[in-house]
């Protein structure tokens, strides 16, 4: 019995729908000009969403300055089963980089404070020893010098350093054969090797925004019993074709190796990454998704319907039937802002393989629609509430 009310439904259905269709292309047919206006006037509101969110995206979350950085990945330790944000011991970085093939290539840093001398007063600021292999992890050129190589990571080759873009303006003048110089560090003399570009960024692995201005080389400690000493962070890089699941799989089976060679220190440490633009914006990325989403329905939409329309009645494209203005455009392009399918499909695309931050779009998608069907019918509402000459928009 079920069978047969179940297939005159669809019957049903599909009949309405074929009416449905047919009358929308007779009056397509007849009205073709007026047809392709409201088709614009949509899309156009699509595109103001889609514009608004990209200029924010632009500017709030911007890729990190390096090239295809969405390689670049944190390492951590961790003890247990909990994952904590763990930094490296000396031993353990030098097995990680030696051991590792799904990792192109990873480095070690160590945020420091340095007094750096030169031309003027000594002054205090902020730096970071890293290795050599960091640098190349980043894969940023020097915009005059070099970088450090793989021989200054040992004790008595390492008194060199890279000076910030922001340094060497400021504390050199800017001088043009700075490259070369000797300047004392933190009380010895140091050869000045690079200056990186203005816009370079240190990676910041802890999280936030990079405030440092001098590198130096970083020596690490390969003896055994530097590794329960934890105080150094790593970068690395996915080498080609190389996904983040099989580097966690490969750092756990190294891991789990340390474990029993190393049983006083590594029995419990595991290993594992996190992406660096995730670490970088740390837990406000899915609270900026959330009113990214938000903003981009609420605005973007309203604002490009209302645009367009101002446009065409602007150009004589068309008018606005009487008794309407455009605060009525508003109001109509608001209840545009309700949109569930099409921007379900875009989070879909945009977070795919990234469930927590799909369900954040996705509740931004739920509340934004509920904010604009609201904020539409309320102002429609106390529009008719209106006498029509108080409305001058």
């Amino acid at each position: 019995m079920a069978i047969p009310f179940f297939a005159t439904k669809l019957e049903q259905f599909i009949d309405t729908t074929r009416q449905d269709v047919r009358f929308s292309l007779r009056q397509i047919s007849r009205r073709p000009g007026f047809s392709a206006l409201v088709a614009l006037t949509l899309a156009v509101g699509i595109g103001g969403s889609t514009a608004i969110f990209s200029v924010l995206k632009g500017v709030v979350l911007r890729d990190l300055p390096y090239p295809e950085p969405e390689r670049l990945v944190a390492v951590w330790e961790t003890q247990g089963e909990v994952l904590s944000h763990q930094p490296f011991s000396g031993p353990d970085y030098f097995d990680v980089r030696e051991q590792s093939r799904t990792l192109l290539e990873v480095g070690a840093l160590g945020v420091r404070w340095f007094n750096l001398g030169g031309d003027g007063q000594p002054i205090r600021i902020r730096g970071a020893r890293c290795t050599a292999s960091l640098l190349q992890v980043l894969g940023v050129q020097p915009l005059q010098g070099r970088l450090f190589v793989e021989e200054e990571d040992a004790e008595g080759n390492d008194h060199v350093v890279i000076l910030g873009h922001g340094i060497w303006q400021g504390h050199f003048g800017g001088e043009p054969n700075v490259v070369g110089r000797l300047v004392p560090v933190n009380g010895v003399l140091h050869e000045i090797v690079g200056i990186m570009p203005e816009r370079f960024e240190f990676p910041t692995p802890w999280g936030g925004r990079d405030n440092t201005q001098l590198w130096a080389p970083l020596v690490l400690p390969r003896e055994d019993s530097y590794r329960s000493s934890h105080s150094f962070g790593v970068v690395g890089r996915l080498a080609d074709g190389a996904t983040a699941a099989e580097t966690e799989v490969e750092l756990k089976a190294i891991a789990a190796q340390l474990s029993e060679t190393y049983p006083d220190t590594n029995a419990l440490t595991a290993m594992w990454i996190e992406p660096m633009m995730k670490r970088t914006l740390g837990s406000i990325q899915r609270a900026l998704n959330f009113l990214l989403v938000i903003v981009g329905l609420v605005l973007g939409k309203p604002l490009g319907i209302l645009g367009f329309t101002w446009l065409a009645v602007i150009a004589g494209w068309a008018k606005l039937p009487e008794g309407l203005t455009m605060m009525h455009v508003l109001g109509v392009g608001l209840l545009g802002g309700i949109g569930f399918t099409m921007s379900i499909f875009v989070a879909d695309l945009g977070f795919a393989g990234l469930p927590e931050d799909l369900l954040m779009a996705k509740t931004g998608i739920l509340l934004a629609s509920a904010i604009a069907g609201f904020g539409g019918y309320f102002l429609l509402m106390f529009l008719l509430m209106l006498e029509p000459e108080w409305i001058d928009f």
